[in-house]
């Protein structure tokens, strides 16, 4: 999704400036060891060690009271296998049409002293295929083991002063990490440190501009783990603008100003003509024609995304609401705009709501900071749900799951007198009920009487909520070839050693979605789950709810585990045990393993069977109604999972009488 920057109104204070502000540039003064010397960390076997890590940002007004940003970033590392050589040979630099790199050095320091400094020739531009992007990069020639690579360069830039992120972290140790934030005296920042990284200080004997500073011997490696979210667990600070001191302007960074600018991109300047157009195309919509306004809601959301198409740019004319209504194309902030004065222009209730990838960052509700928002979602007071103007596989009900179990920043309109703005409300975005994304296997299971290894398999499989979120909203695209291939592959989970005899869909539209499953029902037959074993057979009965994943524990969790939403899994399997025969390990089919807390079960797998003369159904239940699993509750976890992956291996043996 698009930053919110594109539609957040940006306004440069340039009031009450002195002298200062205009002085040299800092990294004018910048520069590497002539003759360097770097200790080889003898102590670390590992392959890779950054022995210098140093960050620099200075905020600065130069002519004409230009206000810019410089950045620099210098690094030494030490690399010590090959497989650490080869994935930093090349070091790739930060290149946009709105920065300039205006210093770039980079050199080999070998073990034994010799320095090989890279000329222009190994600082290479490329453009990337899919993006048409270009980046420039460095090429490192003459690395062996024991050798530091050394790079430093210089970024003049827009300025990012109401919230920026600077991650100091990574999966190998550091040495020697600083940072330093440069600014006129007049201008004063705010800081926050995240995931135990220490605290910023202001220099005080600095006193020809504002000068702060963090400086540490090490930082641990941050090992990644599974289903973990990495890079929000990093340590890393983030910095902001918070005041000029000469123009008396504070809180340069709050909430209250993003949601009046955005209040403002949203609804200031519309006209009669624009308001004409909205009408005509609701009427095509044929949203008003329903009464609940659920269902007003989805029928409109429905309509934009089938006839909108939604491109990967922005301008002006993208984000008019006329210009996007008579050529069904939309920009990402655009597309927020047109869903905002429609519901207006529709009378429905409708906030915006600003937020972030909680796998990438964590809300902070206490540290106001726009890099924060840079997702956004819709939000209805009068039946509690959420949407996604900018995912064509989201609906209603359903926004992206990153999106959600974070807090945000709840924009609504407020009304003073014949004026109208918005304000804004740190909240918790819920995350989407269990029983709302879910998965229901039946299967009812016939043995040849001829020949017992053979059997036909009825499957009925049932897909709701997220589990639909990639296959129901587009199954009216695809042509017949993939179309087949969906189907086939929904089938085919429960293994790919089946044959297909024939197959029926159900609800396979965009307008089902979140309301009615996408079923798929099926009948195959396989000699995949009956084996012979003298004159026994084995049915491997927990073959048939398909590939389970099986957690092992091989050292102490250190992160949480976070899943991407709640869900509910349901399987019902049912046969007739085959005359001549009888089963006396049925009890095998029974497990019981579930986590609680305050009383509430967060986390079950039971799985149990019924007999009725000769017919046996075996009824699997499993959900979770926990997203982040805490390590301390790791094991409980783990156990629950497993629990899937023990009855997967359960075979019931069929004894002749």
């Amino acid at each position: 999704m698009k930053n919110t920057q594109n539609f957040i109104l940006i306004f440069l204070l340039v009031i009450g400036l002195d002298a200062t502000s205009q002085e040299r540039p800092f990294y004018k003064s910048y520069n590497w060891d002539r003759s360097p010397v770097y200790a080889i960390p003898s102590f670390d076997t590992v392959g890779i060690v950054t022995v210098k890590d140093e960050f620099i940002k200075e905020f600065i007004f130069e002519k004409n009271d230009n206000f810019i940003e410089y950045s620099i970033e210098h690094k030494v590392i030490w690399l010590n296998s090959d497989k650490q050589i080869e994935l930093n040979n090349k070091i790739y630099l930060p290149f946009s049409g709105t920065s300039e790199l205006l210093v770039n050095k980079a050199r080999v320091i070998t073990g034994d002293g010799k320095v090989i400094e890279l000329d222009e020739s190994k600082i290479l531009t490329a453009e990337d295929e899919e993006t048409k992007r270009t980046y420039k990069y460095f090429t490192f020639e003459g690395i062996e083991k024991g050798s530091f690579i050394e790079y430093y360069y210089v970024l003049k830039k827009y300025p990012e002063y109401k919230g920026n992120r600077v991650v100091m972290q990574t999966d190998h140790k550091k040495y020697n990490v600083n940072f330093e934030l440069l600014s006129p005296p007049n201008l004063v920042f705010e800081f926050k440190s995240y995931n135990g990284l220490g605290t910023i200080v202001r220099d005080t004997n600095f006193t020809q501009k504002n000068r702060w500073v963090l400086s540490i011997d090490s930082i641990p490696a941050l090992e990644k783990e599974d289903q973990a979210p990495y890079n929000a667990y990093k340590q890393f600070l983030i910095y902001k603008l918070d005041r000029n001191i000469g123009s008396g302007d504070y809180e340069i960074s709050s909430y209250g100003k993003v949601s009046e600018n955005v209040y403002r991109f949203l609804y200031d300047g519309s006209s009669k003509s624009e308001n004409k157009e909205l009408a005509k195309f609701i009427k095509s919509s044929n949203a008003m024609s329903f009464q609940d306004e659920k269902d007003r809601i989805r029928a409109l959301e429905d309509y934009v995304k089938k006839t909108i198409f939604l491109v990967d740019a922005d301008s002006d004319d993208l984000n008019d609401v006329t210009y996007i209504l008579k050529n069904n194309i939309v920009s990402e902030s655009g597309i927020v705009r047109l869903f905002a004065r429609l519901f207006k222009q529709m009378d429905i209730n409708a906030q915006l709501v600003l937020t972030c990838n909680r796998s990438l960052l964590k809300f902070d509700k206490k540290f106001e900071a726009n890099n924060f928002l840079g997702e956004y979602l819709f939000y209805f007071p009068g039946i509690k749900s959420f949407m996604s103007a900018s995912e064509l596989s989201s609906r209603l009900g359903f926004p992206p799951p990153e999106l959600t179990y974070n807090y945000g920043l709840f924009i609504k309109e407020v009304s003073l007198g014949d004026f109208n703005t918005g304000i804004g409300k740190v909240k918790f975005i819920e995350p989407v009920a269990y029983d709302k994304s879910f998965d229901i296997i039946r299967i009812n299971v016939k043995f040849d009487s001829l020949d017992l290894t053979k059997t036909a398999l009825k499957v009925e499989k049932s897909s709701g909520g997220y589990y639909a979120m990639f296959i129901q909203p587009y199954m009216h695209l695809f042509d017949e070839k993939t179309r087949n291939e969906v189907i086939e592959s929904h089938i085919k989970y429960i293994g790919d050693d089946i044959e297909i005899i024939d197959s029926e869909v159900f609800n396979e539209n965009a307008e089902s979605f979140g309301i009615l499953p996408f079923n798929v029902t099926a009948n195959v037959t396989s000699d995949a789950y009956v084996e012979k074993a003298g004159k026994k057979y084995l049915f491997k009965i927990g073959k048939l709810i398909g590939p389970q994943v099986e957690m092992y524990k091989e050292k102490e969790r250190i992160l949480p585990l976070e899943t991407q939403f709640n869900r509910d899994y349901h399987r019902e399997i049912t046969f007739n045990i085959p005359d001549g025969y009888q089963i006396k390990n049925l009890q095998d089919i029974n497990i019981d393993n579930e986590y609680k807390k305050d009383g509430e079960i967060l986390m079950k797998f039971v799985s149990s069977y019924e007999i009725e003369g000769n017919k046996v159904k075996v009824i699997a239940d499993e959900y979770y109604k926990i997203i982040e699993v805490a390590p301390q509750i790791f094991d409980e976890y783990r156990k629950v999972i497993n629990s899937a992956a023990d009855f997967n291996k359960v075979t019931l043996i069929l004894n002749p009488q």
